[in-house]
């Protein structure tokens, strides 16, 4: 064979048409790599375009269940305030009609009383009627639902009365009173005893309660005093005959 030149490498054909052809292959694969990554990145673009409407739809959702929150919270309280105004009137109306049928049993007993007896009763007698006077009061006025304004007992009157009894129920009558106070001397043995009647809870124009240095009186804080909305002075101070439970 024909001796090859010194610096034939093999390998191919070193003519210019081949050299033509080799770059133009070149130049193929890299408009095809070049469109390759700009087809990514429109792709990744387009990910992060759904990523963040995803985003977006998710806080969206956050804050329509924050407006249901906040609407299950509202219609909650306005029920509250339904059920307090109901339980107000009820009260209110429980003690209404305790007034009515102290003053009708009391209205009874005085036409029992004035007729002939054939036998003795043996029934317990009726709660006095409204107006009434209250025994361990200081004075010998009638307590009414028309006029009294005000209960007041100083450490001198119903405070220090060792046969004062209860508070008597017919107290949530006195729809006008303003002021109620009793206060004792802290004895044991002295004041009105049993528990606080919850009927005190109708007495809605209150302004002034107060319950001092009782030493007979028991038992639980009424939750009706909460309808006392009216309040700016409430005293429970110095009771020492046991006042139990919560506020």
């Amino acid at each position: 064979p024909p001796a090859r030149p010194r610096f034939w490498r093999g390998g191919g054909s070193t003519s210019p048409a081949a050299n033509i052809q080799r770059l133009r292959i070149a130049a193929e694969a890299r408009r095809v790599a070049a469109h390759e990554r700009e087809h990514l990145a429109i792709q990744h673009g387009y990910t992060t375009r759904q990523q963040l409407t995803k985003r977006r739809l998710t806080n969206k959702q956050k804050h329509l269940a924050y407006r249901r929150r906040i609407r299950r919270a509202i219609r909650g309280m306005l029920e509250k305030v339904e059920l307090y105004r109901d339980q107000r009137a009820l009260v209110h109306q429980s003690s209404t009609t305790t007034a009515s049928s102290s003053t009708t049993a009391g209205s009874s007993t005085t036409a029992t009383s004035s007729a002939p007896s054939s036998a003795p009763s043996s029934a317990p007698p009726s709660p006095p009627p409204s107006p009434f006077i209250w025994a361990c009061h200081s004075t010998s006025t009638p307590l009414s639902s028309e006029t009294t304004t005000q209960v007041y007992e100083s450490d001198s009157g119903c405070g220090t009365d060792p046969n004062a009894g209860p508070l008597p129920t017919e107290l949530g009558a006195l729809t006008r009173v303003t002021k109620f106070e009793i206060t004792g001397s802290g004895s044991a043995n002295q004041g009105p005893t049993g528990t606080i009647p919850t009927e005190l809870g109708a007495l809605t124009e209150m302004e002034h309660f107060w319950l001092a240095f009782l030493g007979r009186v028991t038992g639980t804080i009424p939750t009706e005093l909460g309808l006392l909305t009216k309040l700016t002075t409430f005293v429970l101070s110095g009771n020492t005959g046991g006042l139990t439970g919560t506020i």
